[in-house]
């Protein structure tokens, strides 16, 4: 596992700009422009020059599908700047929430692998966690994160049975590769709400939110798709 100590290394852009968007009922923070100019640079900049190592192939479940992303991890250790100020926004505008601390911020590079036509991205999931922040690197028109409702009406993954109903008793998890077509949209869906993916954009969200990422299958086929994610679980008395 490579590390880099990041004690100092990000610096809020103290004129940032924050919009709430409300979809599917739940709140949805976006922030622009979330770190100062130069630390943002040097975040990118650090992170293209690091090796990559591409696993292929990369296998998404038992059935052997063939993973979209080959990813390699990038991880910061005691982003103590970055990390305080997560904790901070999701207890400002989640009703006074506190959350875990996140240990690393984490770095994700993918590259798409014998993409589908019509890919839309891949598969709408949830995480394990309750809030999720991701920090985009790509200006290109079409790639973000889409936020999904099922023909069921769910959107919000609480439990096993939620899980069951909205991958259709694992037809969706375990019966399709990783990829996510139009038509399987269409099949299982109601509707997406996208946000586009920006340079210094930073997105906090309800990890349980059915989400994922898009870009269509003529997006990162030779370069990489760039991301930085946290986790962060309510705590519980």
């Amino acid at each position: 596992m490579d590390y880099i100590d990041s004690t100092s290394f990000f610096e809020i852009n103290p004129h940032f700009k924050v919009t709430r968007k409300i979809v599917f009922g739940e709140t949805i923070l976006i922030y622009d422009n979330i770190l100062t100019e130069k630390s943002f640079n040097n975040l990118d900049k650090i992170s293209d020059n690091f090796p990559k190592t591409l696993f292929l192939p990369n296998y998404y479940n038992q059935n052997g599908k063939t993973y979209i992303d080959a990813r390699t991890t990038l991880e910061f250790k005691n982003n103590y700047l970055m990390m305080n100020f997560l904790l901070n926004q999701i207890f400002q505008h989640f009703n006074g929430l506190n959350v875990s601390w996140f240990e690393y911020l984490v770095i994700n590079f993918s590259k798409s692998i014998e993409p589908k036509k019509n890919m839309i991205g891949n598969i709408p999931h949830y995480d394990q966690e309750d809030f999720a922040s991701v920090l985009f690197f790509d200006d290109i028109e079409g790639n973000g994160t889409g936020f999904y409702k099922t023909k069921t009406g769910m959107h919000l993954i609480l439990n096993k049975t939620d899980e069951d109903i909205s991958f259709c008793n694992k037809f969706l998890d375990y019966g399709y590769d990783y990829y996510f077509t139009q038509k399987d949209f269409e099949t299982f869906y109601d509707e997406m709400e996208f946000i586009q993916a920006k340079k210094n954009r930073l997105l906090i969200y309800r990890g349980r939110m059915l989400h994922g990422a898009v870009h269509n299958e003529n997006m990162f086929k030779n370069n990489f798709r760039k991301s930085m994610i946290t986790f962060h679980s309510v705590m519980r008395n």
